[in-house]
């Protein structure tokens, strides 16, 4: 439980990672959840990241991206400075931003398209974006997300991460490593807004980010 980060593996170079192996880290921060100015790995083990609809902080905060290999990853939180993990990374994930912040303790769960639930979490505070990642989600698979026991989108994933918003599939998020395209002069759609405006966190929104269009996205389904 931390009034600023949850884990921050920081200092005045970029080496420094944070590389989770295996156990149960359970994650409650005012601030980012798992933050490194280098890039963090995980390979096994359970990690489950909660923190408050704010846009300064994200609920992963990785310089040089996050690579997940292994392990249960269940994360919830704001969608402005939402970071999935990088495309380099060998273990599906899934990545679900809504199109408005969801209340504390709204169970969200990814079931199959046998209707098995393969991930859930039940977030403590209000949240936007949530992103799982375990064995289960694999590439070419048919899944749906719930929210509070309603049905909210049903989807095909095509790759190692997939973004998903109300509507389905989108062009992709703010995870992974490496220097992307910057937001231009347009805003995010309202509620997903940090204060002053969306800003480019340190290491680029990631190489899995498509550039943005003069003037800024204006499209809610670009932003993701």
């Amino acid at each position: 439980v931390a009034s600023d980060d949850g884990i921050n593996a920081s200092g005045k170079t970029s080496g420094n990672t944070v590389s989770i192996l295996g156990g149960t880290i359970n994650v409650n921060a005012q601030g980012d959840g798992l933050d490194a100015n280098g890039s963090i790995t995980m390979s096994g083990g359970t990690v489950t990241v909660n923190r408050q609809t704010n846009g300064g902080n994200g609920q992963i905060d990785a310089d040089q991206g996050m690579v997940v290999t292994g392990g249960t990853l269940n994360v919830a939180g704001s969608a402005g400075m939402a970071q999935a993990p990088a495309n380099s990374s060998t273990q599906g994930v899934v990545s679900m931003t809504f199109t408005s912040s969801q209340a504390a303790n709204t169970t969200v769960t990814l079931k199959d398209s046998s209707g098995k639930v393969i991930a859930t979490i039940t977030p403590t505070k209000t949240f936007q974006n949530v992103i799982f990642s375990n064995a289960n989600i694999k590439a070419g698979g048919t899944y749906t997300i719930t929210a509070g026991g309603k049905d909210i989108v049903t989807f095909t994933t095509s790759s190692t991460v997939t973004y998903v918003n109300n509507n389905g599939v989108t062009q992709g998020g703010m995870g992974g490593p490496g220097q992307g395209g910057n937001m231009g002069k347009g805003q995010p759609p309202t509620g997903q807004e940090p204060s002053g405006g969306m800003k480019t966190p340190p290491g680029g929104f990631g190489s899995d980010r498509p550039a943005a269009p003069p003037g800024g996205f204006t499209n809610p389904n670009q932003v993701r």
